[in-house]
């Protein structure tokens, strides 16, 4: 699976990396896990619903989640953070 990133989440992952280096070397590695193995249960992947429903979720702790879509050939991530954070828009 192909992966892309908007803006908007580049710059927000480039801002973790240094406040939360821990949580960013997180990220990559559940994105890596995502790229090989859609499926894998630890990603806990779901559809949105609502207003969300084009977008899917990835947990990456108990309270962050990754937000993206698919298109025709990448998976691409538009949001990260607590569910207040990337549900409140």
């Amino acid at each position: 699976m192909n992966i892309d990133f908007e803006i908007s989440f580049t710059a927000k992952l480039k801002k973790l990396k240094k406040r939360q280096p821990s949580l960013c070397r997180k990220i990559y590695k559940v994105m890596e896990v995502f790229r090989v193995d859609q499926k894998n249960s630890s990603l806990k992947l779901h559809k949105l619903r609502g207003k969300f429903g084009d977008y899917w979720s990835i947990s990456i702790e108990e309270n962050y989640r990754l937000i993206f879509y698919y298109s025709s050939d990448a998976a691409v991530f538009v949001d990260m953070g607590t569910p207040d954070q990337v549900y409140k828009k």
